[in-house]
């Protein structure tokens, strides 16, 4: 009979982030599900598993793996095991979250272990399956139950032998301590008084083997949050603030702390045919505590119903507070879903979202709207996806304002759907910033926030819209808003610069330019406005840095001297005003050529200038072309000078921007 503490030893599973090793099956489960992992790769997990922060030799790995009558290249089977292991954890050697190589010494497992008792079931009770890479298979039987218990242990069978039955029972003995040592620790996140406030939902994984299929994983990612993202009392970060961990190779608590959130959601989307699995886990990331795992499968039919409920449940299981308006919502019966719909939308959604989209990627994300609209009529996401694909081209000059019919869409998305926070943010920009319609995009806006606050990217629409009305005050505390729900957006920060600008808060100004600029060193934008601020703080030696940064960062330089060498031999205005008349000769000749974004330019270049007359001709000839950054006119500092004179008082009139 085998030592009481080899039985224990093969009793237990060991739990790292989303994954757990069971060293009785030799198997490797991520989020219940078992992976593929060859026997010797996992003695070797088992091995760093057991000595968890501490160095295992590659000597010691040798004598319990590849012993002396093994007739294998060791070095040669050692990396290769490593190196499966890793590719099975998603782990990387550059940037290692889970084991880390000590060069010529062995290996040290990164990640905190927890140990449990095995069973027989998965962490959602129910007994697991590998799932099988493509053709029209079936998902293994999964439990739509809750709760991890960690104080259930394996049953024991009955054997005849009385001594392997004493022993069993001295590990049913271990397992109750084990278990409520567990329960004593997670109990104060597990306490119902105990509530969280914040909470991020990381991308789900795709489980699916087929690459391709990761648009799938991603939109049920974003649905999930957007419905999380209807509960008002707990603030959800959006989309595109988690997007940027797909792949991220760093530890729960440290995204947390990136994040400012005290719950993190992870898991993981499995489709095979028209069967999906979706698997979430609650953890709380400081402590390394998994509070919540579950399993919901389903058909592609009833998705909608199940990214509703997961949410909810969430929602139930932190504890958040629900308004009457929240708890319709989710019990609301949503628009029967056509599959070849819902997809087409899905591979839409991925596309527009991309992190290096460019127009190709965009008119592909049209055409994945279009055939969502062709399928079903009445499916209001599409609708909106595609009027957000037409101003995305209109806005960068691709289609003209009478081609795009972007309101039309996001109109139709509204009617269909007057609860989607995302059409009506979607028709208030288009309101915003292609029709100057003030007062609409106002309504729309703030209808959007008030049907998901938790938006960040509403709230910076919001907080423009505020700046171009000159509700200076108010555009500060709504971008201040945004940037607590993302604060790794550094374009909110380069929003908070200038309206700190345009309030004379030059020192503000100062740290909010400089936040981008950490980021982004060569940001235009930021060090131009952090220019003015130290201009009009008299700091004119850091001025004079930024605009020879700002002339170094330009993709077109003008035929002039250095400026920090103008700036030492005539001083900073001599220099600055050399610069500028060397960019509006440059600018001329692109005009010259044709190249509309110059009438702008060139309107900003000679009001610098003090050249008024050669200003309001640009002005106007960006206005007839409905130049978009030309709704910044009430307050960009740029045309002070022009202020008081007639003509650009009459244009403030005509984009209904002039104070009443």
């Amino acid at each position: 009979m085998a030592p009481l503490r080899d039985l224990v030893q093969e009793q237990r599973r060991l739990r790292f982030g989303n994954f757990e090793a069971d060293l009785r099956t030799l198997e490797l489960r991520k989020f219940g599900l078992r992976l593929n992992l060859q026997r010797q790769p996992f003695q070797v997990l088992a091995a760093l598993l057991e000595k968890p922060g501490d160095i295992v030799t590659r000597q010691e790995l040798q004598q319990r793996i590849w012993p002396e009558d093994t007739f294998v290249h060791f070095d040669l089977g050692l990396n290769k095991a490593i190196a499966k292991l890793r590719a099975a954890l998603n782990d990387d050697p550059a940037n290692p979250r889970y084991i880390e190589t000590i060069p010529r010494v062995g290996y040290r497992f990164l990640y905190p272990v927890t140990t449990t008792i095995s069973s027989q079931v998965s962490l959602s009770g129910a007994v697991v399956n590998t799932v099988q890479n493509g053709g029209g298979g079936s998902l293994p039987a999964a439990s739509q139950t809750e709760s991890i218990n960690p104080l259930t242990p394996a049953a024991p069978n009955r054997f005849a032998h009385t001594r392997l039955r004493l022993a069993l029972l001295v590990v049913l003995a271990i397992a109750i301590v084990a278990g409520t040592v567990l329960a004593i620790r997670r109990w104060p996140a597990r306490n119902p008084g105990y509530h969280f406030q914040s909470i991020a939902v990381l991308p789900l994984e795709n489980l699916s083997g087929d690459p391709s299929e990761n648009y799938f994983a991603e939109g049920i990612t974003d649905e999930l949050i957007t419905n999380l993202a209807k509960i008002k009392s707990l603030h959800v970060r959006s989309f595109t603030s988690v997007i940027r961990y797909q792949n991220a190779h760093k530890s729960p608590a440290d995204i947390a702390r990136e994040l400012s959130v005290d719950a993190l959601v992870e898991g993981s989307v499995t489709k095979v045919g028209d069967r999906i699995r979706i698997t979430v886990q609650l953890t709380e990331p400081v402590r390394g505590s998994i509070l919540w795992v579950k399993s919901y499968d389903t058909d592609l039919r009833d998705v909608i119903t199940a990214e509703t409920d997961l949410a909810k449940m969430i929602g139930r299981e932190v504890h958040a507070n629900f308004d009457p308006s929240e708890e319709q919502f989710f019990s609301r019966t949503s628009h029967p879903l056509v599959p070849a719909a819902y997809l087409s939308y899905l591979k839409g959604h991925y596309l527009f979202h991309k992190q290096q989209v460019n127009r190709a990627d965009i008119q592909q994300s049209c055409s994945a709207f279009q055939s969502a609209i062709a399928a079903d009529a009445a499916f209001s996401p599409a609708y909106a996806g595609m009027a957000q694909c037409l101003q995305w081209q209109e806005t960068r000059r691709y289609i003209s304002h009478e081609e795009s019919n972007a309101e039309s869409f996001a109109l139709k998305a509204v009617e269909l759907d007057p609860q989607s926070s995302k059409a009506h943010a979607i028709l208030g920009s288009i309101y915003f910033y292609h029709d100057w319609n003030w007062p609409a995009a106002e309504q729309q806006l703030k209808q959007a926030i008030e049907l998901n606050p938790n938006e960040a990217e509403v709230h910076s629409l919001y907080a423009e819209y505020l700046k171009v009305m000159g509700r200076l005050p108010e555009a500060l505390d709504e971008i201040r808003r945004a940037q607590q729900l993302d604060p790794l957006e550094f374009y909110y920060f380069l929003s908070s610069g200038y309206y700190l600008l345009y309030m004379h808060r030059y020192d503000e100004a100062e740290v909010d330019f400089n936040k981008v600029l950490q980021v982004i060193p060569d940001n235009i934008s930021a060090l131009t406005g952090l220019a003015e601020a130290y201009e009009k703080q008299g700091d004119l030696e850091r001025a004079a840095e930024c605009w020879q940064k700002y002339e170094t960062a330009e993709d077109q330089k003008p035929d002039v001297a250095p400026f920090m060498e103008t700036y030492r031999m005539r001083g900073f205005h001599a220099a600055k005003q050399e610069y500028l008349e060397a960019r509006v000769q440059l600018g001329q000749k692109n005009f010259r050529r044709g190249v509309e974004w110059e009438k702008l330019n060139l309107a900003y270049l000679n009001a610098m200038l003090d050249r008024r007359k050669q200003a309001l001709g640009f002005l106007e000839l960006a206005y007839q072309s409905h130049m978009t950054p030309l709704i910044n006119l009430k307050i960009d500092s740029r045309f002070d000078r022009l202020r008081n004179d007639p003509e650009f008082k009459d244009l403030l009139k005509r984009m209904k921007l002039a104070d009443q």
